[in-house]
């Protein structure tokens, strides 16, 4: 692959770029995100952080954070400008938080604790524990990132997640993390996030790269010719993608984007 053949690269955050435990991507990341970005490709995030967590991960560079697929997608924001932003329903996040021994919903950069505790939402998402609040009931205003929060039992985020599918046909539920359980619109991914950046560039899907490691990534990952999975990504994400590079740790997509300038 080369500067000339790949004009949009997409990449997942946690677990791809950004190793557990830490808050912002390496140096040598940036730098390679910038350096692309000078060459003519551009470079964002494709992650289920909304844009305001996610922002934070990059220490708020404006050319990092240019372009980026936030909330799993549910926020598309090209050269600094908004181009998509979708809500949920109220009324189906309302049989959610029935449902969910832990239950979010984001109101801007304020997290809302509707069911379980913030010291329970700390063990898995501490990150949003430091800003939350509790709330009796969901917000009564146009809510763009919600999340289920639960043990990290991998079997346990399945079954609630089956439940979830079942009983709130409105929405469909990915499993980004550990004890994470994110919350779309039904039918909606990555991909189609993806998808929609790619038009409005007038891109072929060949032009595009996309990487990740997490089964809120597989539908983007299968539906790109060119996807990468990073070494500790799950088994699906994967089969899904077209080739598996290096670890996350080892900073394997920042090595991707430098062989592109080569």
């Amino acid at each position: 692959m080369s500067a000339q053949e790949i004009k949009l690269v997409l990449t997942d955050v946690d677990g791809t770029i950004l190793p557990a435990g830490r808050h912002r991507v390496s140096e040598r990341m940036m730098a390679a995100m910038r350096a692309c970005i000078a060459a003519g490709i551009r470079v964002g995030a494709a992650s289920g952080r909304d844009r305001s967590r996610l922002s934070t991960v990059f220490d708020n560079d404006p050319a990092c954070c240019a372009t980026m697929l936030a909330t799993n997608g549910m926020e598309i924001y090209l050269d600094g400008r908004c181009i998509l932003q979708k809500t949920l329903s109220r009324e189906a996040l309302l049989q959610v938080a029935e449902l969910a021994p832990g239950f979010v919903c984001c109101e801007g950069p304020e997290p809302y604790v509707i069911a379980g505790s913030v010291g329970d939402l700390a063990a898995v998402l501490p990150e949003y524990a430091a800003a939350a609040h509790t709330a009796a009931a969901v917000p009564e205003v146009p809510i763009v990132k919600a999340f289920v929060f639960c043990g990290s039992d991998p079997r346990t985020s399945a079954a609630l997640r089956a439940e979830l599918t079942e009983a709130v046909p409105e929405l469909g539920f990915t499993l980004p993390a550990p004890g994470v359980i994110g919350i779309v619109p039904r039918g909606w991914s990555k991909a189609d996030g993806v998808d929609l950046l790619r038009r409005e560039l007038g891109l072929s899907r060949e032009q595009v790269l996309v990487c990740g490691d997490s089964d809120n990534d597989i539908e983007m990952l299968a539906a790109y010719p060119r996807s990468v999975a990073v070494a500790g990504a799950s088994p699906e994400a994967k089969a899904a993608a077209s080739a598996t590079i290096g670890a996350c740790e080892d900073d394997a997509v920042a090595s991707l984007l430098e062989g592109l300038l080569v």
